[in-house]
């Protein structure tokens, strides 16, 4: 029972059918259990059988084989095949009975011999991974791949290569086996030739020629593990009422892929029984059906990049956590739609050290590591590959050029970077224009302040750029108005109509701030990224201005919860991208944004995430002489009056910076706050907030003059929120305890 297997019996077991599965194994799991415990943990392996096993609808039948599946549909109404690729197929070479065939060595690791020996492995796959981590795990003592391409066509995934490295395996590439040597019924090694790919070919196994001007080499070698092509034992068969699913129907898969398979297929057994048309399935190896029992949103996240579909549209923004192939991979698995790529240029020196970085704050960053130490020609390889193996993910690359004055030299530096990108494949590609230490060279401190400059950048872009490629420019909200420079950009916009483009705003402000230098009297300064909650209110006022523009833009610059995302989107963002937050918690808290922005939707009467955008317009900004008390608060906060009623019962001495300081003991800071009468016209309310000092003073209570209107109560021993969950959810504020 392969991973094929799995995944056509939960579906059709989940669908009230009646399923037997036939394992030519003793053991359930199939292939799956070759795979080294480095790659897939077998208790994953294990759960999600017992998973099925719990479904009840399904019987086991191992140890049991089936050479004719057609011949099932005497007792069943439908057959799925997912026989996968069992039976490694020969290379024909002299000596090649003296060798071991990956499956063999794989199914009897512990009885074969390979401690202090020295091992090769034919092929370079994954399986071929398996067999030389399991010899080097059993004490070889050398392990060596050889592979007939060059080591950059090896079709695994950098986390093999990683564990390859770290293991110590060795690849031998360009070479093909020509005989396996042997003396007295034992290997003694291997006779290769060098390959070599013809100029203008494509790496395809078929293309690679013998090096005729070398000659073969020869290498020694104990034991030898054949880990190259294999084949189905089962042919495929057009029957009715069969379907094949696994590696029978893609060739060498990966477990996800071959489960997905499976799960297609039982589709196409059920829509045969109902007698319906089959599913129109365009990639068999992408799941088209999501098994019940897990828990899911109840909001589909799905939206859309510029036409392109996306899971949701929370995006990691240009960042350390972006820079090279290794993180993007890392934050897909993680669960993000997409990421910029960290902002890299042609083969030009970067300066960024490390004590450039600081906090403002908790949840309020200084960022200065704003471009990456990874040449432009490396991240275009890292986007083509993170395009290949991660298709359905947003993979957008950053960069930008000079800003010298010497516009023809600036304009081909800016237009060969964006070929470049495009080249690659990038989904996207997004322009720097706001570094808050300036450009280079640029006039000004900021490229995009200058709008007329900012205007010819983009303008440049436009003309060199694909039309089906979008463009994001960056913007700086330190500005005294943002809509002249966005009305600008718009007029360059206008003369490409039939290309994508829009920009990102507000990025981080730029601020400084300052820190000892042990050769001055008095702290240096330093110029900063402000980012994080601290220019949260500078980006909602930003996006709000231009809201009603009609131009497309990517949010960016402070949300730190999935509250202050869905205001972008309710602003108009078509996506938010984040920055601090993940630095601050890490990749996995994309999880929780997702749920939470989910939950609040339904909470809000949203249906999709297209309906939440511009969800605050066309009147984002209420104008103040407008302003009046929301009708829904039922508590309304303190002011300056119940403040003083309370220190005058409870004996407190006001603090003339931050609040109040209780002399006495909570319990009358209690009854004070109950028994305060409010100002008139005002409704009775309690102290919204209390924490603990790390002074003297036991307790500090604090009343601002605003409050949202989700006030807590009180409890009769402190001061704790007892906000519900629904309320927390509908405001996105959280709870705090003192």
């Amino acid at each position: 029972m392969g991973p094929a297997s799995l995944g056509a019996a939960s579906v059709l077991a989940q669908r009230g059918y009646q399923v037997t599965v036939y394992e030519q194994w003793k053991r359930l799991g199939g292939m799956m259990r070759l795979i080294s415990n480095d790659r897939l943990d077998p208790q994953v392996t294990n759960r999600d059988i017992e998973f099925i096993k719990a479904l009840g609808a399904v019987d086991f039948r191992p140890g049991q084989g089936i050479t004719d599946p057609a011949a099932l549909l005497k007792d069943y109404k439908a057959v799925i095949v997912s026989a996968g690729l069992e039976e490694p197929m020969r290379l024909g070479i002299p000596g090649e009975e003296y060798a071991l065939s990956w499956q063999e060595y794989l199914e009897r690791q512990k009885q074969i011999a390979v401690a202090g020996r020295k091992v090769a492995v034919l092929g370079g796959g994954a399986v071929a991974v398996d067999c030389a981590m399991t010899a080097r795990k059993h004490g070889a003592l050398s392990v060596e791949l050889v592979y007939r391409r060059r080591q950059q066509d090896m079709p695994l995934t950098a986390y093999e290569r990683e564990i390859l490295l770290e293991q110590g395996i060795e690849i031998t590439s360009c070479c093909k086996p020509l005989e396996i040597l042997h003396r007295n019924q034992k290997i003694t090694g291997l006779r290769l030739a060098r390959m070599m790919l013809p100029k203008g070919k494509a790496p395809r196994p078929q293309n690679f020629v013998v090096n005729r001007r070398e000659s073969p080499i020869f290498r020694e070698f104990d034991v030898v593990i054949i880990a190259t092509r294999s084949r189905s034992s089962l042919p495929i068969r057009k029957v009715r009422g069969v379907f094949y699913a696994g590696e029978m129907v893609l060739g060498s898969a990966t477990v996800v892929e071959s489960v997905a398979t499976g799960k297609n297929a039982a589709l196409e057994a059920e829509a045969y029984l109902l007698g319906k048309k089959p599913p129109r399935l365009k990639n068999r190896a992408k799941s088209h059906v999501v098994l019940a029992g897990l828990e899911l949103y109840p909001v589909p996240l799905e939206t859309e990049f510029f036409g392109r579909k996306i899971r949701s549209p929370f995006l990691l923004s240009a960042a350390p956590h972006t820079d090279g192939y290794a993180q993007m991979r890392k934050a897909y698995a993680a669960g993000w739609a997409g990421g910029v790529m960290k902002t890299t240029f042609d083969k030009v020196p970067i300066h960024i050290p490390s004590e450039y970085m600081t906090v403002l704050g908790p949840s309020t960053y200084a960022n200065c590591d704003n471009v990456s130490g990874h040449e432009l020609d490396r991240v275009c390889r890292e986007v083509r590959q993170l395009v290949r193996e991660f298709p359905d993910r947003l993979a957008l690359a950053s960069t930008g050029g000079p800003v010298t004055g010497q516009d023809q030299a600036d304009k081909a530096v800016w237009q060969s970077n964006t070929r470049k990108l495009e080249a690659a494949g990038a989904m996207g590609v997004e322009y720097s224009l706001s570094c808050p230490q300036g450009g280079d060279g640029a006039q000004g401190d900021i490229v995009s302040q200058n709008a007329e400059l900012a205007a010819k950048i983009i303008g440049w872009v436009m003309k060199a750029s694909s039309a089906d490629n979008p463009k994001l420019f960056k913007l700086t909200a330190a500005v005294t108005a943002i809509q002249p420079i966005i009305q600008y950009i718009q007029q360059v916009f206008a003369q490409y109509p039939h290309k994508k483009a829009g920009v990102t705003l507000a990025t981080s402000f730029p601020s400084l701030t300052l820190r000892r230098a042990e050769d001055r009297r008095w702290e240096e300064g330093v110029v900063v990224g402000m980012s994080g909650e601290g220019v949260l209110p500078i980006s909602n006022l930003t996006l709000a201005k231009v809201s009603g523009m009609g131009i497309a833009v990517s949010g960016n610059g402070g949300p730190m919860n999935y509250k202050a995302a869905a205001n972008f989107l309710a602003l108009g963002a078509q996506t938010v991208q984040f920055c601090t937050i993940v630095m601050k918690y890490g990749l996995g808290i994309v999880n929780e944004l997702h749920s939470g922005l989910s939950f609040l939707m339904q909470d809000r009467g949203f249906k999709s995430v297209k309906e939440l955008i511009g969800a605050a317009l066309p009147h984002p900004i209420t104008d103040f002489m407008a302003l009046r008390r929301p009708r829904s608060c039922r508590r309304w906060t303190l002011n300056c009056v119940n403040i003083a009623a309370i220190a005058r019962a409870a004996r407190i001495r006001p603090s003339p910076s931050t609040g109040t300081r209780c002399r006495a003991s909570t319990r009358p800071c209690v009854l004070a706050a109950r028994s305060a009468q409010p100002q008139a016209g005002r409704r009775s309310s309690s102290c919204p907030k209390a924490r603990r000092r790390p002074s003297s003073c036991k307790w500090y209570c604090m009343a601002p003059a605003s409050f949202p209107c989700a006030a807590p109560t009180m409890t009769r021993s402190s001061f704790r929120w007892n906000t519900p969950r629904t309320r927390a959810a509908s405001t996105g504020i959280p709870p705090i305890i003192p």
